[in-house]
C-alpha cells in the first residue's frame, strides 16, 4: 500500500488504501494529443451534465458533513444515505441523454456507469433500513453501523468526485 497524504476535505480515512488507485477511470487526455474518435455521438463523449454533477456533489458533501454532526445514529444514517443519493445523481448527470424507465437511484447509478455497480448494490442493500427509519418503524441503527455506513458514503463520494473531475478534464480537452 502506498502512502498518499490526506488533504483538508479529503473523505478518505487515514491508513485506508487509496481508492483512487483501484478505480479504472482513464486518465484525462493530453492537451497535445489529437482528439480520439470512438464512433460514439459527440453528446456521449462530452459531459454536458458536469456542472449539474458538480452541484449535486457539493450538496452530497454538505449532507455528509451534516450527517457527521447529527446526534442520533438514525440521523447519521439517514443524512449519509441522502448524501449517497446525491452522489448517485451526480454520476447520473454525467451519463448520456438516454434515460431509464426505473426511478430507483441505485438501478440508475449502475446503468449510468457500470464502474459503480458494486456501490449501487451496497446502497440498495441499505434501502430497507432507510425506508424503515423514515416510516418510524421500530428498527434501530447502532452508532457502529451508522459510523461504518458514513465511512462508506465518504469513500463513495470520493469515487464520484474522481469521476466528476475526470469528466471536467475530458470536457476541457475535447474542445
Amino acid at each position: 500500500m502506498k502512502y498518499v497524504p490526506q488533504l483538508p476535505g479529503d473523505p478518505r480515512v487515514p491508513g485506508e488504501p487509496d481508492v483512487r488507485s483501484s478505480l479504472e477511470f482513464p486518465p484525462p487526455p493530453s492537451p497535445l494529443a489529437p482528439p480520439r474518435s470512438s464512433g460514439a455521438p459527440e453528446s456521449a463523449l462530452r459531459a454536458p451534465g458536469s456542472p449539474q454533477a458538480s452541484l449535486l456533489l457539493s450538496r452530497a458533501d454538505a449532507l455528509l458533513a451534516r450527517s457527521a454532526a447529527a446526534e442520533s445514529a438514525s440521523d447519521i444514517f439517514l443524512e449519509a444515505y441522502l448524501a449517497a443519493l446525491r452522489g448517485a445523481g451526480a454520476v447520473g448527470a454525467l451519463a448520456s441523454a438516454t434515460r431509464s424507465r426505473s426511478r430507483n437511484a441505485w438501478v440508475l447509478l449502475a446503468s449510468a456507469d457500470p464502474a459503480f455497480t458494486a456501490w449501487a448494490e451496497y446502497f440498495a442493500g441499505h434501502s430497507s433500513t432507510r425506508a424503515a427509519l423514515e416510516s418510524g418503524a421500530a428498527r434501530t441503527v447502532t452508532y457502529a453501523h451508522a459510523d461504518e455506513f458514513h465511512g462508506q458514503v465518504a469513500r463513495f463520494l470520493g469515487a464520484v468526485r474522481l469521476r466528476v473531475d475526470n469528466a471536467r478534464a475530458v470536457e476541457r480537452y475535447a474542445c
